[in-house]
């Protein structure tokens, strides 16, 4: 008897073990888990920052393509969004800090491309913008046995930033390093607040659509 209480405690003991290696769940503004298919607002976390992510062309000269753009208005929500997460377990549905994400807009757009988020080369500001996409972010796309760029370049995380989040891109989905790691913020061009790679992150919580 005593024995087998032993291997139960024992069990118990790996069990939360195991449990607590397991990432931080995100959590939105009032307290609950984020979960994959569920819409979200993400914000700016400290008051003053401009408001919600959208869609723009960024240009003046163009309706097309689009890229990720900050409301500049603070308290307007922008998009809704839904998240994605790379991870397979009892737990998919919870998004985790710190593990790869894909991140769709759940909105129609007037240009013929999906609203998935991808990292791109923007020649016109020589940075690496978020722009959107209709490749599917699957990490291991049949029949090709190692991701394209474009697949790749759909991965994001979310960081624990003090109080809040941070957005990063740093894909660890694959063997393959990533073209660039870094944090994501806004820089203002042309008017627009676009969202690109920078040492400046914009802090950011999740607002339950």
């Amino acid at each position: 008897m005593k024995s087998a209480l032993s291997l139960a405690f024992t069990f118990l003991f790996l069990g939360s073990s195991i449990a607590s290696d397991e990432p931080e769940a995100v959590v939105d503004t009032s307290g609950q888990v984020l979960r994959a298919g569920v819409n979200y607002y993400v914000v700016p976390a400290v008051h003053g920052h401009g408001g919600g992510f959208g869609l723009n062309s960024a240009s003046n000269l163009s309706l097309c393509p689009l890229f990720v753009v900050q409301e500049q208005l603070e308290g307007t929500h922008g998009l809704p969004l839904y998240f994605s997460p790379v991870a397979v377990s009892v737990e998919q549905s919870v998004v985790r800090e710190s593990t790869d994400v894909k991140v769709t807009f759940n909105a129609p757009t007037i240009c013929i491309q999906g609203t998935l988020w991808l990292l791109v080369y923007d020649g016109s500001i020589q940075m690496f913008a978020v722009g959107t996409h209709e490749v599917d972010g699957n990490p291991h796309p049949h029949p090709h046995p190692h991701p394209g760029r474009q697949t790749l370049n759909s991965w994001f995380k979310i960081k624990k930033f003090d109080d809040g989040y941070k957005l990063v891109f740093c894909p660890s989905v694959c063997d393959t390093h990533p073209p660039v790691c870094g944090d994501l913020g806004v820089v203002i061009v042309n008017g627009y607040r676009r969202l690109v790679l920078t040492d400046d992150p914009l802090k950011v919580v999740f607002r339950r659509a």
